[in-house]
């Protein structure tokens, strides 16, 4: 790993340092004209986005042991964690003190695929970061496209601080896609190109977030996150599509098929 990569590295560090320095973490909205089965929804569904982002904190830390050895990509990954762990903050106090409503209780996919699935794939990301890697980069692009959508509604539904803590997420997001790329650029280039059998694990994981977030009509483990998704206005077979193409964009890019 070259000196180009390091300063790339030392530069998005310094980027998410400078991003924290005087920003508010704190946001409500006042929402009096807001009905009361819609601000649930709202309530539910940010919830359960927060719940997607401390979820990447699971799939950093194996990176985190799988290069162990250098201190450049070590210094990225913590700051790229310590930036999930403070929008999952941010979206919950946001929820508490605009509809004062708090997650209490877990649900099925919380339980199966973050509890018991998920942990046994990231395992193996001590041994094969790409596995991990992709995953990762897939949740990043995605979230650029779903919070495009999630600030539109958000400002019809006259929630203008909500608005501002997604913008603020989105800049994180653009610095942690840049990152990601930096990094499978630089595991390829070290490790050499991924086997047909890593594609086919690194699909594996894809499919599995995959249905961790699908929500069309099938997805009965999803039933409620659904229902309040069409509550707020979000389209579930566009989410689907946008999910589906950023996951293929991972795999592909992993592979060294893409950009």
């Amino acid at each position: 790993m070259n000196d180009n990569f390091e300063a790339r590295l030392k530069s998005l560090i310094e980027a998410g340092v400078r991003s924290r320095q005087g920003v508010s973490e704190q946001f409500f909205d006042l929402c009096p004209t807001l009905a009361a089965d819609k601000r649930l929804a709202w309530a539910s569904f940010l919830c359960s986005i927060a719940t997607t982002e401390s979820i990447e904190t699971m799939l950093i830390e194996p990176i985190r042991q799988a290069f162990a050895h250098s201190r450049p990509i070590l210094d990225y990954l913590d700051v790229h964690g310590d930036d999930e762990r403070r929008h999952f903050g941010m979206l919950t106090s946001y929820v508490k003190r605009t509809f004062d409503f708090e997650k209490k209780h877990k649900s099925t996919t919380d339980v199966v695929v973050y509890g018991v699935l998920l942990p046994r794939f990231a395992k193996l990301g001590r041994f094969k970061p790409l596995y991990l890697l992709a995953p990762l980069r897939f949740y990043e692009a995605f979230s650029l496209e779903f919070y495009k959508v999630l600030k539109r509604l958000a400002q019809s539904d006259g929630l203008p601080q909500l608005v501002l803590l997604i913008q603020q997420i989105e800049k994180d997001e653009l610095r942690h896609l840049a990152g990601l790329d930096t990094l499978v650029r630089a595991h390829r280039d070290s490790a050499g190109a991924p086997t047909r059998a890593d594609l086919v694990m690194i699909r594996s994981v894809l499919n599995l977030l995959l249905f961790d977030i699908n929500i069309a009509p099938w997805a009965v483990h999803n039933r409620r996150v659904r229902r309040n998704a069409l509550a707020i206005g979000i389209d579930p077979a566009q989410m689907s599509r946008d999910a589906r193409g950023a996951a293929e964009d991972a795999l592909q890019f992993a592979g060294g098929y893409g950009k």
